[in-house]
């Protein structure tokens, strides 16, 4: 499954402006929930920004020095062994009747 990685919300106002300084990780890179995914610079501050997920980075959709915002899809993860019944769309299926 893939995962949408956004900005998180850093406690600044909707519209304040986060700059991406770097990424830590490059595509195709297995990651462990925790690891350092990317480096966030907000009101002088540098703030490290984290794997939210176990899984292979597949996507990076903004390159170093972009101004993002809070929500904003930055990166996509290929979640490894996401567990079926926590996924919003699992249900059960059964065969059709005869």
């Amino acid at each position: 499954m893939l995962l949408d990685i956004r900005v998180p919300d850093l406690g600044f106002p909707p519209d304040y402006p986060i700059r991406l300084s770097l990424w830590y990780a490059q595509e195709g890179d297995e990651l462990q929930e925790g690891d350092p995914l990317a480096e966030l610079l907000v009101s002088g501050a540098v703030v490290d920004f984290d794997a939210p997920a176990d899984g292979v980075l597949v996507e990076r959709l903004v390159g170093p020095s972009e101004i993002l915002r809070v929500g904003q899809v930055i990166a996509r993860l290929q979640v490894l062994d996401w567990p079926v019944a926590s996924h919003p769309d699992a249900s059960e299926t059964t065969a059709p009747a005869e």
